[in-house]
């Protein structure tokens, strides 16, 4: 290849005249001395130093040979009886939740929310209620006098609460020393549970990895013993029981409503009132009391009386033997009450 000449080299490429200038032209520098700067370690570094280096050394130079030999050994910890019971049930009820039926299941129908329509009915009657209270006139109100009674409590209700109160005197002079100690059962710790974990699991690699070649042949002697007369009077009894429980009918129960408990503040105003009443007794001047003297009687009823049970007993006898077919059919027709004129305005408003 042909040097190329300056002069066919393209002028983007060619230093400017100005910029040459520059670069050859004497520049006011200062004078500068360059100093090389070697920190040397300290103290604390030449100790952290030495000690890597001796570990070092230590390491390289260990002799194996004053190694001694170790075998490991590996345990096996079978199960015990509490840990195969949980395991039973726990599987018994893995297994019942399984082969649960569906169709067991009872319908059940919620409870759906007001409608707007209604809930506004309700706002409206409620307002009109709250107004017809304020508006009302309390001088329309009779005067009346209010006349406090403090009846005195039977005697079954003091003997209850002599009762009551030799319980609370027990329960308080009781001896705590005539209590016995109670070691309290505290819960697997997770290493615990991760051995009886791996304790199973080993039992039942052992158990699927066992040679039944090994076994012996036995011979098993079938017995059927036949039950006695006490046995066979007794699953009697129990067959008619589950029988009886089978075809029971359901429209013979009884609706129940269950009782609320207390609440704590009715508990306190109970006990408040019992006290109350207690103090009264306890204080009360029986030279007060008057002599009475009480007469037994014993009220016939009267002829009124007894034909009005008369025609009670017919009336429900009538309706026990009352023949059902008798009954017509009748359909239930539901209506949908529209709202008024007034209640759409009122929606509009708000």
């Amino acid at each position: 290849m042909s040097a190329t000449t300056v002069k066919d080299l393209p002028k983007e490429l060619l230093i400017a005249d100005n910029l040459k200038g520059e670069l050859l032209q004497e520049h006011n520098l200062k004078h500068t001395e360059a100093e090389e700067k070697n920190s040397l370690p300290t103290a604390e570094d030449l100790k952290q130093e030495k000690t890597h280096q001796n570990i070092i050394t230590g390491i390289e130079g260990f002799k194996s040979d004053s190694l001694k030999p170790t075998e490991t050994m590996e345990k096996i910890i079978l199960p015990g009886e509490e840990d195969i019971k949980t395991e039973k049930t726990i599987q018994g009820i893995l297994h019942g939740v399984e082969g649960f039926e569906n169709d067991k299941l009872k319908n059940v129908k919620t409870r759906e929310p007001v409608s707007p329509c209604a809930a506004m009915q309700i706002e409206l009657a409620r307002d009109s209620s709250l107004t017809a209270v304020s508006d009302f006139d309390r001088a329309n109100l009779k005067k009346a006098e209010t006349t406090e009674k403090n009846p005195l409590p039977s005697s079954e209700a003091i003997a209850q609460e002599m009762e009551h109160i030799k319980f609370i005197h027990g329960v308080e002079g009781f001896e705590n020393d005539k209590l016995k100690n109670v070691k309290t059962r505290e819960p697997v710790s997770p290493c615990a549970a991760m051995q009886i974990e791996l304790a199973r699991d080993s039992s039942l690699t052992a158990v699927s990895d066992f040679d039944r070649a090994k076994l012996k042949k036995a011979e098993t002697t079938e017995k059927n013993p036949l039950p006695s007369s006490e046995a066979i009077a007794q699953e009697m009894e129990h067959i008619k029981f589950i029988h009886g429980v089978e075809g029971f009918e359901n429209d013979k129960l009884r609706n129940v409503k269950t009782r609320e408990p207390f609440s704590p503040s009715t508990v306190m105003q109970i006990e408040l009132a019992r006290d109350s009443s207690l103090t009264a007794v306890g204080d009360f001047d029986r030279t007060k009391l008057k002599k009475a003297e009480t007469s037994e009687k014993n009220s016939l009823p009267s002829t009124e009386a007894i034909a009005q049970e008369m025609e009670h007993i017919k009336f429900k006898v009538g309706i026990e033997k009352y023949d059902k077919t008798k009954l017509s059919h009748t359909e239930t027709l539901e209506k949908n009450l529209l709202p008024t004129q007034e209640i759409i305005a009122m929606e509009k408003s708000q």
